[in-house]
């Protein structure tokens, strides 16, 4: 059976003061792994859900709602890495970088 996960995960900093005074920037991470029969077939489904477009991408799923539900005021994509497979499986993963801006109040 295809096994496709998105795990969040906090970066190595999590909160860090931005420019101004009241401002901060949260990092985080999406884990995306997928498990499929082929490994062609695992990479096929990774590659959608890293583009920036499409109905399965992730990085569109967060751009739907750019303030996270109203907790922050944006939020941007920083990059796509550590694209590797999965140890003993069939499956890839990669890792999908967010920053996310708020003020603090």
């Amino acid at each position: 059976p295809d096994r496709d996960t998105a795990t969040v995960l906090p970066s190595e900093t999590v909160l860090e003061p931005a420019a101004h005074a009241s401002k901060w920037t949260a990092r985080f991470q999406i884990l995306v792994r997928c498990v499929r029969g082929k490994l062609k077939d695992s990479q096929d489904a990774l590659d959608a859900y890293i583009d920036p477009t499409g109905a399965s991408s992730v990085i569109a799923a967060v751009y739907g709602d750019r303030t996270l539900g109203g907790t922050v005021d944006d939020v941007r994509c920083t990059g796509v890495t550590n694209y590797r497979g999965v140890d003993n499986t069939v499956g890839v993963q990669a890792l999908v970088s967010f920053e996310a801006y708020f003020t603090a109040s």
